[in-house]
């Protein structure tokens, strides 16, 4: 049984290390949110396990933007890529930047959107890990629940200590 982590990490590095190996621990879905402010790096760890898991012959990673998976016609054309890709042997991994819309708790029937709906389904079927700069307190309790959000990664801005470190480099 796969067990749900909640975790922060001083590195880019430690992150995308840890959702990999994460992601090869089970063969079940896994989902995953990565969330915090703008700017902290999350799109790069995104990119950085694209590479990664991509690495794998036995894994198709796709990487696409929240505001895409919204459309029917392209979940649509995504759904038959993952069929496609399932029926050679592959894993896939969907990795989705900007799910802020998706994810965040909305006025609707239930507290959550058509477009939630819409990645709560995709999860039942394949690993999808996305990243948004929603705060945990935005974020629909539906997607990091037992079951459904195996893990979620905060990311906090740079101390000011910090700061000077990277602007040299």
């Amino acid at each position: 049984k796969f067990t749900r982590h909640s975790s922060k990490f001083g590195s880019l590095k430690g992150a995308v290390g840890f959702i990999k190996d994460t992601l090869l621990e089970t063969d079940a879905p896994i989902s995953g949110i990565l969330f915090g402010d703008p700017g902290l790096g999350k799109s790069s760890i995104l990119k950085a396990l694209a590479w990664y898991l991509g690495r794998d012959r036995n894994m198709m990673v796709i990487l696409v933007n929240g505001p895409a998976i919204a459309d029917a016609s392209k979940t649509a054309t995504l759904m038959t890529l993952v069929n496609q890709e399932n029926d050679r042997g592959k894993r896939v991994v969907i990795l989705v930047d900007e799910l802020d819309d998706h994810l965040a708790i909305t006025n609707d029937v239930g507290g959550k959107s058509g477009k939630a709906a819409a990645l709560m389904s995709l999860e039942n079927d394949v690993s999808v890990i996305g990243t948004c700069n929603l705060s945990k307190e935005q974020i629909h309790p539906a997607f990091v629940r037992e079951g459904r959000g195996n893990f979620q990664i905060h990311l906090n801005p740079l101390a000011s200590t910090q700061i000077p470190i990277i602007n040299a480099y």
